[in-house]
């Protein structure tokens, strides 16, 4: 929900299947980066603490995203690096 969510932002405001691309691109590139680390981190560190983390930080992020929007100062680099 969270990248469709954020593609279909990327679209509106730009209109541009490029940077919709480009979204779609960091979205992604973190699981690519970070996949051997995480599972490193899962073997070493309690599950439970694991995912809270995470989606603490999921929250936080889309936190950010949402009061950007509704204050109406998004850009299309926030949503980049946010995702």
């Amino acid at each position: 929900m969270q990248s469709a969510a954020q593609g279909w932002l990327v679209l509106k405001l730009t209109d541009s299947p490029f940077y919709l691309g480009l979204a779609g691109l960091a979205g992604g590139l973190p699981i690519i980066l970070f996949s051997l680390v995480g599972g490193v981190a899962a073997d070493r560190f309690s599950k439970r603490n694991m995912l809270l983390f995470t989606q603490v930080m999921f929250t936080t992020l889309t936190l950010i995203l949402a009061v950007l929007v509704s204050v109406k100062i998004i850009n299309v680099w926030h949503v980049l690096w946010l995702s």
